[in-house]
Formats: C-alpha cells, structure tokens, sequence
C-alpha cells in the first residue's frame, strides 16, 4: 500500500522522534520500527500529511509492508519514555491520532 511519510528535510529522518527512536528515510530502503513500538507513522493521503507538515519537512512516498493498522490515538511525543508502554498509559498520556494516520512495522522509501 502506497502512503505517506512526513520527515525532517535536511537528514531525512523522523521530525519528531529523537534518540533511538529517530529513524532515517533514505530512498530505496527498507526502514523498520524499533521493537515494541505503535510503529512506523503514515497518512494514507497527501492532503493529511500536508496538513501535518510544517515548515522544514518534507513528505515522502513510501509504501508500507505488512499489515497495517489505524491507532485511535497517538502517545504524546513529549515523553519518548512512553513510546514502549503504549498499552499501559492512562487516557492523559494518549493524544487522538490525525485524521489519515496508518502505521506499519515496515516501510520502504519509494522517493
């Protein structure tokens, strides 16, 4: 399935994941969520993943492998510990996914 990856422009990578969780999007290969995680984060469309980029990023197409899934909601970015107790937090910790979001423990770079 062809979908959507916002990244950074200057390094490709994650725009807002940091430390071991930064990923990099060179083109042509195949990048893989750290174990454990929701996974790799797309849109389905351009026009959602326009509506979350911002200035500095770039929108790749990539094409997701495996079977994906839609998450109701996102962990807040702020806290990266939590990005490996997803399942365990409290609603306060959790924000509502945007509107196209679709994940996939697996991508490949397509531009």
């Amino acid at each position: 399935m062809k979908v959507y990856k916002v990244v950074e422009k200057t390094e490709r990578s994650s725009c807002i994941a940091s430390g071991e969780y930064k990923l990099y999007y060179p083109k042509g290969e195949i990048v893989e969520a750290p174990k454990g995680t929701m996974g790799i984060f797309c849109f389905e469309t351009l026009k959602s993943a326009k509506a979350f980029a911002k200035n500095g990023e770039i929108i790749l197409k990539v094409e997701g492998i495996g079977e994906s899934y839609k998450p109701d909601f996102v962990v807040s970015l702020r806290y990266p510990e939590y990005f490996k107790k997803y399942k365990k937090l409290d609603d306060y910790c959790k924000e509502e996914a945007l509107v196209g979001t679709i994940c996939f423990k697996k991508v490949k770079v397509l531009t």
